[in-house]
């Protein structure tokens, strides 16, 4: 069984990793800005140096995974990088082609392929559960915003392995686990008390229950009779 604990120590390896990253991108972004390196260089370092830690983060994921399991032995899927390896030379380009217009460049860089680090935890567990056939869910940290609130109170399908990459934002730290493994905390129970609240409160001030709705209704804590925020 994967407790709380468990994911705890897991997210500070997934951080550490983060970090390892982060150092070794900015050390070849400052080469570049410098003029160290051609811009092919640059981008086939960005791109080999994420590859390295995403392959981390899926084998890391692995281990995480079978160590918690407490039934028959799990079929794991090869580790692959190649859905990373092409969005981090979406992210090298567009740092390569906005660094000398715009501060912030690297920063940007960075905060893409962290996403990608995660979405590549999150796509490494979705592809386990389906080559299990079991269900995987998201664990969200007990101070996560509304949305990864949501998301943590749905239990995903072995064929829905596109979710693992489709429900996140920027700097998002949910980690997806095995249904059948996981030991659902009680701010997950609190959490469904605040989403039925917050379904009710759409209901009676928007007219509809859609995800956008009860997402907004719980991100302004609106009361019965509320309005809709308007952005003002």
């Amino acid at each position: 069984m994967i407790t709380q604990k468990d994911i705890a120590d897991f997210r500070r390896v997934l951080k550490r990793l983060r970090a390892a990253q982060a150092d070794d991108v900015l050390r070849i972004a400052a080469a570049y800005e410098a003029g160290e390196l051609s811009e092919s260089r640059t981008q086939s370092g960005i791109v080999l140096t994420h590859s390295r830690y995403a392959g981390a983060v899926g084998k890391t994921t692995r281990d995480f995974l079978v160590s918690g399991h407490d039934g028959k032995d799990l079929s794991t899927p090869p580790i692959s990088d190649a859905a990373s390896r092409g969005k981090a030379a979406r992210a090298a380009n567009f740092y390569l082609s906005t660094v000398a217009e715009r501060s912030g460049a690297a920063e940007r860089l960075l905060t893409d392929l962290d996403n990608l680090a995660y979405i590549a935890q999150r796509r490494f567990t979705a592809s386990m559960a389906r080559k299990n056939r079991v269900k995987w869910k998201r664990d969200a940290s007990p101070d996560a915003c509304e949305f990864c609130r949501m998301t943590a109170l749905n239990e995903y399908s072995f064929n829905d392995a596109d979710q693992a990459g489709a429900e996140y934002h920027d700097h998002c730290e949910c980690v997806a686990v095995l249904a059948d493994d996981y030991e659902t905390p009680p701010h997950v129970e609190e959490w469904a008390e605040q989403y039925e609240e917050a379904r009710a409160n759409a209901k009676e001030a928007y007219g509809t229950v859609s995800p956008d709705a009860v997402l907004a209704a719980w991100r302004a804590g609106i009361g019965r009779g509320g309005s809709l925020p308007t952005g003002d």
